[in-house]
């Protein structure tokens, strides 16, 4: 393509419309993130962001959630009596009255939950192996507990020190 010609131009007069650029700049960089969301979702009811659990506690629902995510991720569309597939009508405020379509799928499972009972079972039963395992669910130290903290006296000579030249009457 030449610049100056009559195709260039109309081809770079399309291509920079308003519209265009700002659906561009909606687009996903590199796939649809709804997965994504779905998996954010899953996350936040396992973890609510409003309650506070322990380093422990935390880490176990995190588990829970990821067990759940792939249990369920990729359910298949839900299909009726005579074998048609199953779509829901929905109404987004965005479409201002107007319609999408949504694929209804099918019902949840939760078969990771008798799997998970029958390893925590066989945990209890066997007392010295729970307690080796244990070890990874421990936190640990805080990235500040390895700097080094002074002492205020320390703190007060190494702050005057720099500014020792800042005051000049």
């Amino acid at each position: 393509m030449v610049v100056g010609t009559k195709v260039y131009d109309k081809l770079r007069e399309e291509w920079l419309r308003t519209r265009l650029m700002n659906d561009i700049g909606m687009m996903s960089p590199h796939a649809q993130t709804s997965k994504v969301e779905s998996f954010h979702n899953i996350l936040l009811h396992f973890c609510p962001k409003l309650l506070v659990y322990s380093y422990q506690g935390m880490k176990c629902r995190l588990y829970l959630a990821v067990l759940h995510w792939n249990e369920n991720c990729d359910r298949a569309q839900a299909v009726d009596a005579e074998g048609n597939p199953v779509y829901r009508l929905k109404y987004p405020r965005s479409k201002e009255g107007g319609h999408t379509l949504e694929r209804v799928l099918t019902a949840g499972t939760c078969g990771y939950v008798k799997a998970l009972m029958r390893v925590v079972v066989e945990l209890v039963e066997n007392r010295e192996q729970l307690r080796d395992n244990m070890e990874e669910l421990q936190p640990q130290p805080a990235r500040s507990a390895s700097h080094h903290h002074p002492d205020n006296g320390e703190a007060v000579q190494a702050f005057e020190q720099h500014h020792r030249f800042g005051d000049r009457n």
